[in-house]
C-alpha cells in the first residue's frame, strides 16, 4: 500500500477502476483525512467518493470476502450495488491467488464484452471452485476453472 502522502498525490483522474477490500478503503479514507466509523462497505464507498482528492469518475469495486462484492460506477449519484458470494462446502484452507483469480476473471469478462454484473458473477463463482481446488491440495495456477465451469457454479452456489 502506498503511504498517505503518495495516495493523496496519486493522479486519480488517470484511473478507470479501483478494486479494493474494506480495509483498503478505510486506509484510503484515512489518507484523505476522512476516516470512517462505519464498517458498511456501501457507506465506505460513498464516503470515498465524497473525499476531497478522490476522482468521482473512478469506478470502485470493493471485495467483501465471504459476503461477496459491492461496486459503484458513478461517483455523482453513488448508487452502490451488491452481489452475494457463493457458499463454500469445505471452508477456506488458503486464500493464495484468490485476488489474482478475481482480477483475471473480471478483466477477461469485461474484455469479452460482458456487463460488469455478469463479469462479477463469474468472479464470485470461480472463488468456491478456487477454494475447493486449494482445499484438495492442487495448485490453482495449474488449474484455473474454465468460464463455462464458473457459469454452472454460479447457478449452483447462489445463497
Amino acid at each position: 500500500m502506498l503511504t498517505p502522502d503518495e495516495l493523496r498525490a496519486f493522479p486519480w483522474s488517470a484511473l478507470n477502476w479501483l478494486i479494493v477490500n474494506e480495509g483498503e478503503i478505510q486506509d484510503l479514507l484515512r489518507a484523505f483525512g476522512a476516516e470512517s466509523a462505519s464498517e458498511d462497505a456501501s457507506v465506505l464507498i460513498k464516503e470515498l467518493y465524497a473525499a476531497e482528492g478522490f476522482d468521482k469518475n473512478v469506478k470502485v469495486i470493493c471485495t467483501l470476502g465471504a459476503e461477496g462484492v459491492m461496486w459503484a460506477v458513478d461517483g455523482q449519484g453513488v448508487e452502490v450495488d451488491k452481489l452475494p458470494a457463493g457458499k463454500l462446502e469445505k471452508g477456506v484452507k488458503d486464500t493464495t491467488g484468490a485476488g489474482d483469480c478475481f482480477l483475471g476473471y473480471l478483466t477477461a469478462g469485461l474484455m469479452r464484452g460482458e456487463s460488469l454484473e455478469e463479469a462479477l458473477q463469474n468472479c464470485l463463482a470461480v472463488r468456491p471452485l478456487h477454494y475447493t481446488i486449494l482445499y484438495e491440495n492442487e495448485l490453482m495456477t495449474r488449474h484455473v476453472p474454465s468460464v463455462s465451469k464458473t457459469k454452472v457454479q454460479w447457478i449452483v452456489c447462489l445463497p
